[in-house]
């Protein structure tokens, strides 16, 4: 007797979200019990962000549902307008492909709408990066309002699990997988320096002056300057230090993230040759910047998590990753002009830095095998009704 395989939506909005699951949806993908649905939605289907849908198809998958979400403005009231999209458009991809599970890595404002369509529809919601905190962005109650929604979650760190059963959930329930980013940053084949050089249309790139870029608002504290003053900081910054290039990425289109891009045009137009700007440049190529970079620089999560498994430092700058787990040799400002130049400064003086995955927190051997087994074997054991877990050693 045949076995019936397990139908898994995979949810994609981003191309950071596509990069850190793309490995574990190609194991996925040829698993032989699993047949695999990728949804692709909001900025995956944005030419103004690359039309990244173009690499998922281009990676070998063609089971796409595509969600699309309007092309609105970056005010808070037109992402409630793509939140509202995507809830319609799983509630469509539910009606037509009716998955026994849906996955959801982290926090985007949008995957609010995928998780709360998917509970109310009683899709069992496999979530990733649950239990974590990024004190900076509203992304840390989306984070927390998907996990208690969820009904197996894959945690990235054994604190963040510690903290998912602190908030009631059951531990049958939460898998320790270590981040799937690391995994990435560690085993994706690299593109050479001079196929870089390529991709890149011959920027060049130094590691031991070039510096990989990318900044996003901050959405969620009481003391942040404006998003304009961060911005102008950051550039500001860069401009009172020699000796440095710069690949700069977009911000993801989030509340004022046009404020931010306008100021990086603006930027790399005042410094031709210096700078790289681009919307996207793909996991492979990401990673193989990351690795040829003297320092990842911004408020990204990548800074945060990849970066230390890799030669690149960090400086992390502002209030946007608060409260994460990090590495101990993290260089942590505040979004100050001299502050963010003295780092910038003090990091292309140093020697190389060597990367020893065990000292990054995210780090766990074999981290999509252990999502992909979780999915396939503990999922379908797991209750869909929820018990509240208490205990006073919790």
């Amino acid at each position: 007797m045949t076995r019936k395989k397990q139908t898994i939506a995979l949810i994609t909005t981003t191309r950071a979200d596509w990069g850190i699951l793309s490995r574990t949806a190609h194991m996925l993908h040829e698993h032989p019990s699993v047949h695999l649905v990728i949804g692709a939605g909001n900025m995956h289907l944005s030419h103004k962000f690359g039309h990244t849908v173009d690499e998922i198809l281009a990676a070998g998958f063609s089971d796409i549902f595509e969600m699309p979400c309007p092309e609105v403005g970056t005010t808070a009231s037109s992402r409630t307008k793509i939140v509202a999209a995507m809830a319609t458009n799983t509630a469509a991809l539910i009606d037509k492909v009716n998955p026994d599970a849906i996955i959801i890595l982290g926090d985007r404002y949008e995957m609010m709408g995928v998780a709360t369509a998917a509970l109310i529809a009683g899709v069992p919601i496999v979530h990733l990066h649950g239990g974590e905190i990024s004190e900076g962005a509203i992304d840390g109650a989306i984070r927390d309002a998907i996990s208690k929604m969820a009904t197996l979650h894959l945690t990235s760190t054994p604190m963040a699990a510690k903290r998912l059963i602190t908030m009631g959930e059951e531990p049958k329930r939460v898998v320790v997988t270590g981040s799937l980013g690391v995994e990435n940053a560690l085993s994706t084949p690299l593109l050479s320096r001079d196929d870089l050089l390529v991709r890149l249309d011959g920027f060049d790139i130094n590691p031991e002056k070039t510096l990989l870029i990318t900044f996003h608002p901050v959405t969620n504290h009481p003391d942040k300057l404006s998003t304009k003053k961060q911005i102008d900081n950051l550039t500001g910054a860069l401009s009172d230090v020699e000796g440095w290039n710069a690949i700069i990425t977009y911000p993801n289109n989030d509340t004022d993230s046009d404020i931010i891009l306008d100021a990086l045009k603006q930027f790399a137009g005042d410094n031709p040759g210096r700078v790289f700007l681009t919307p996207s440049l793909g996991m492979r190529c990401y990673l193989s910047a990351m690795h040829l970079s003297k320092a990842v620089v911004g408020n990204t999560s990548s800074g945060i998590i990849e970066a230390p498994s890799t030669p690149a430092y960090t400086i992390n700058i502002g209030p946007r990753q608060q409260g994460r787990e990090c590495a101990t040799d993290i260089i942590h400002v505040a979004d100050d002009r001299a502050e963010i130049g003295k780092a910038v400064k003090n990091v292309l003086a140093m020697p190389s830095r060597e990367a020893i995955p065990e000292r990054n927190p995210y780090y766990k051997p074999g981290s999509s095998q252990t999502v992909v087994d979780a999915i396939v074997g503990l999922l379908p054991k797991l209750s869909r009704v929820k018990k509240f877990y208490w205990s006073d050693k919790s």
